[in-house]
């Protein structure tokens, strides 16, 4: 697994890097609308929805969970 970039910019509307929506997914958000509600990605022109939900797959707390054997 790959460390999130905190200079990769993914909601352009917000200004909301890689490494901040990683943080919002380990603290608990697995969607979207979670993102959106803790850092604002994903609630302006909705370009980065795609991206947001990759992250999620990549990056969720269930799925890091199931990884480690918890």
């Amino acid at each position: 697994m790959f460390e999130p970039d905190p200079d990769c910019v993914v909601c352009v509307c917000h200004s909301v890097s890689e490494a901040e929506i990683v943080s919002a997914i380990r603290g608990g958000a697995d969607s979207v609308d979670g993102i959106g509600d803790r850092c604002r990605a994903g609630t302006g022109c909705g370009s980065c929805v795609e991206a947001l939900h990759e992250l999620i797959d990549d990056f969720s707390v269930a799925d890091h969970e199931k990884a480690v054997g918890h």
